[in-house]
Order: C-alpha cells, then sequence, then structure tokens
C-alpha cells in the first residue's frame, strides 16, 4: 500500500512540530549530537537486530543512554533521532525509523525518603506521554484534509485527545498483570504465563477490551511489566521486585508506540540486572563484548551524578499509523516508499 508521500510528509513534520513545540514550553532541552555510529550502549534490549559496521561499533537504536548523560546539566532534554534495526520490514516492522526520546529528573514534588516515590514517577512518567503524544495528535489535526485523503479518522483522534485533556490527564491505564488477566479470559490465546511478551494480536484485544465504553478504539497504557523482558536499566518496583517502573503505550492499528520507564538509579541493582539480563547473555556469547562495553555508563550512575531519572522513546511512524489509520507501517515510511519505487520487489 502506497500513500500520498505529500500528505504524509505534511503530517509526518507537523507532528514533530507539534512535541518540538510542546518540549519548547516545558523547558527541555534539544540535544542535536546523539551518535548514529556508538558502541553496543546504543543497542535495545534485542541486541540481535544490530547493525554492525566496524569492530565494537554500530548502527545506533537508542539514545537513551547518552541522553541519560545529559542530565548532569539539564533537568530534562530531548532528541529526534533514527533508529536502525536488522529487521526485515513488515507490516509491523521497520528497519529505520524516527523515534523521539526524552529523559527528565525526578519532580521535586516527589522528593523524600518514602518507598512510593519510584511509583509516583511512574504516574508522573505516563501524563508526560499523554501529554506529548497528544502534542502529535493536535499538530496532524491541524491538517485535517490531510488526514482525510490518506483515510484517516477524524473523529477518533479528536476523542483520543479529548480523553488526553481531561480526568487524569493521561489514557486509559492498566498493568500486565492485568493485561495478563484480561487476555486469558478471553481464552483466544491459550494460557498465557506470567513472562509472555504481548505481540500485535494481544495489544489489539487489549485495545478492543479497554475501549468498550468508548465510541472509538482508545490508547491504552500497560504498565509494570516483568523485569526479565525489559531493558536492564529500567527501575525494579519497590513494591514487587518481579516487575519494573516501565509503560509501553499502544495505539489502535500500529500497537506499541512509545517505551518508557523510571531508571533504575540504585548501582548494586543495575549492575546485577546488567549482568544477569538476556541482553548481556546474547553479547557476551558473541565473544565480543563484556560488562566493561558498559563502563562509561556503570560509571556515571555509580558516581551519583546524574539525578534519579525517567524517559520514554516515541516511535514516529507508529504514531502515523494512528492518525491515518494504516495497518502496514511501510505505507507511513517515506524511506520504505521510495526504496519501494526504485525496487518494486523490496516488500514483495
Amino acid at each position: 500500500m502506497t500513500l500520498d508521500r505529500q500528505s504524509l510528509r505534511v503530517l509526518r513534520q507537523a507532528a514533530v512540530r507539534g512535541v518540538v513545540r510542546h518540549y519548547g514550553e516545558l523547558g527541555l532541552t534539544w540535544i542535536d549530537e546523539t551518535p548514529t555510529v556508538g558502541p553496543v550502549t546504543g543497542s535495545c534490549e534485542n541486541v540481535s537486530t544490530l547493525y554492525r559496521v566496524a569492530d565494537g561499533q554500530y548502527l545506533t537504536q537508542t539514545a537513551q543512554l547518552f541522553l541519560e548523560v545529559e542530565l548532569q546539566s539539564n533537568a530534562g532534554v530531548y532528541a529526534y533521532v533514527r533508529s536502525f534495526r536488522a529487521d526485515k520490514p513488515d507490516r509491523r516492522h521497520l528497519n529505520e525509523f524516527g523515534l523521539i526520546e526524552a529523559e527528565f529528573v525526578w519532580p521535586e514534588t516527589t522528593a523524600g525518603k518514602s518507598r512510593s516515590r519510584p511509583a509516583a514517577v511512574l504516574d508522573i512518567l505516563l501524563t508526560q506521554i499523554t501529554a506529548a503524544v497528544t502534542a502529535m495528535l493536535a499538530g496532524a489535526l491541524d491538517h485535517s484534509e490531510a488526514i482525510r485523503r490518506l483515510g484517516g479518522d477524524i473523529p477518533r483522534i479528536e476523542q483520543a485527545v479529548r480523553l488526553a485533556r481531561t480526568g487524569e490527564h493521561r489514557w486509559p491505564t492498566l498493568s500486565y498483570h492485568h493485561a495478563l488477566d484480561l487476555l486469558n479470559d478471553t481464552g483466544r490465546f491459550g494460557h498465557l504465563e506470567f513472562g509472555a511478551d504481548f505481540g500485535l494480536k494481544h495489544e489489539a484485544a487489549l485495545i478492543e477490551l479497554i475501549s468498550k465504553d468508548y465510541e472509538h478504539p482508545s490508547p491504552v497504557f500497560i504498565t509494570r511489566y516483568p523485569e526479565q523482558i525489559k531493558f536492564f536499566n529500567m527501575k525494579v518496583d519497590p513494591a514487587d521486585q518481579d516487575v519494573v517502573l516501565s509503560a509501553d503505550l499502544l495505539l489502535p492499528t500500529a500497537g506499541e508506540a512509545v517505551g518508557a520507564a523510571v531508571r533504575e538509579d540504585h548501582y548494586p541493582t543495575l549492575e546485577k540486572r546488567l549482568a544477569t539480563s538476556s541482553m548481556f547473555a546474547q553479547l557476551s556469547a558473541t565473544g565480543q563484548h563484556t560488562l566493561h562495553d558498559f563502563d562509561p555508563y556503570l560509571n556515571l550512575i555509580s558516581s551519583g551524578r546524574v539525578p534519579p531519572h525517567a524517559g520514554y522513546g516515541i516511535g514516529l511512524e507508529r504514531v502515523l499509523q494512528f492518525i491515518v489509520d494504516a495497518s502496514d507501517i511501510r505505507s507511513v515510511s517515506g524511506i520504505r516508499q521510495l526504496l519501494g519505487e526504485l525496487q518494486p520487489s523490496i516488500d514483495s
């Protein structure tokens, strides 16, 4: 499926302008020098999708760990980067896409020694993500004719914006435990055990179940995922050591569009989680990496120079999928469309 590239470009730029304007209003600092090629610290959970370009150097998948360094001198930062994944492009995946990332220091309102402090930051994180994605949707709605030309469902977008700006200023939210129970109660997926990673069919079912009281399908947050399936620096929930203070935002049609977490600031826990993570097991199995590859980041956290913080990454193409109601992510990627025109068989 190929969409009108000019209309798509208008919406893409409007969404980015919307969130950048929002970050400016918040006072976040734009970091424009995150690496495109860097060490393995530029990877996400699944390091098997890294593009290796030289010994110890890869195309980066995220600027997260690099942005965290900037929190030594800034209370909040953001970047708009390209994320590279060695995946075969399909309806759900791209091997290059836009990623909008933000990291921020825990607000002073949560200061204190209470064990509930990190959990309070997760609530703040959900509110911030909702506001950021809403800014993207509102920016796109300024170009409603482009949305119509691309087959987007404007009332669905307007409902999402309306829900985000009322009540708790975040979209419907449920924990991973609750989501697992809901999916198992449907009987449509067999019996899912704790630790199962949700795919598109599970995400679509959860959106359907949670949206039954709304006129249109709604964005949904899933929080507190099992620690063994998430990135090593997501903070373990003090109230439940089996889960981390994480959140994924699911968007109708697109599925998971945002990944987020409170970051682990307790150095002994951070080091242990890295050493025992499935991500590091994959790396060490290659015989090319050791824990020392992460020394710059580990040393930074152990030094205490970075205050406790949280952050998230927004997949731009997934947001565009929601805006234009596109079931195939390749159809909202200008790069994939260009490659398709030059090499018609590339996505066949």
